[in-house]
């Protein structure tokens, strides 16, 4: 199992490392399946990403799941990222749950948040910031609730490199109804504070849809 997009212009070699890793991350019950993306690109590298996502909870069954997060793109070329979000799926049990993900030269990882749960209707900021953590370079990946912060973990890729930062909904079937779908507060650290975010492209698959706001919110629909 492993959660990225690819810009819809990378080229074959690129696709094929794409096929490759889904492959070896997906567990044995799950067929390769087709994913479903709607969301945004940033267009450039920057040593952190801040958003914020509303919760749905929409029906699913099978071996599929639901997926909405920010994103770090470590290297586009090596298919390596560091992820925050959360899911509904086979592999959460259907129920709704945070989550960290990494993929880099040591591996693919996900780490289940074990102390918060998220609850349908309410707005999360997701947040990934790079810096110097125990004398190492690292990742602080937060969770807040309004001014609360209710998950906070450092976590480490090699390498610490940046090309590009995400915001995407991903499901693994069109059958999934993601209606309700709204990012918004998408921003960039500078190493002093986070701007909203001053470009974007949009990405959506059919029968999914992209409403876009601003460079730093969307809506999407569809589905279902």
């Amino acid at each position: 199992m492993q959660r990225i997009r690819f810009p819809s212009n990378t080229g074959f070699s690129l696709l094929l490392v794409l096929l490759i890793s889904v492959l070896s991350f997906l567990p044995a019950s799950v067929d390769a399946q087709t994913r479903y993306y709607a969301g945004y690109y940033f267009g450039d590298g920057y040593y952190g990403v801040s958003g914020d996502i509303y919760t749905i909870s929409p029906s699913v069954s099978g071996a599929n799941f639901v997926c909405q997060w920010i994103n770090i793109i470590i290297s586009y070329s090596r298919y390596y990222w560091i992820q925050v979000g959360y899911n509904k799926g086979f592999d959460t049990d259907y129920q709704l749950k945070f989550y960290v993900e990494r993929n880099d030269a040591n591996g693919y990882s996900i780490h289940w948040v074990a102390d918060a749960t998220p609850s349908a209707g309410t707005i999360y900021t997701y947040i990934i910031v790079g810096g110097i953590f125990n004398g190492k370079y690292g990742w602080d990946v937060s969770i807040r609730e309004g001014i609360y912060i209710i998950y906070d973990d450092i976590f480490y890729t090699s390498p610490y490199a940046t090309e590009d930062l995400q915001a995407f909904s991903e499901s693994t079937t069109s059958k999934i109804n993601i209606d309700g779908t709204h990012f918004s507060g998408l921003s960039y650290y500078t190493g002093r504070g986070f701007p909203l975010w001053y470009q974007h492209t949009a990405e959506a698959d059919s029968p999914y849809y992209i409403i876009e706001i601003s460079d730093y919110e969307f809506t999407a629909g569809g589905g279902g």
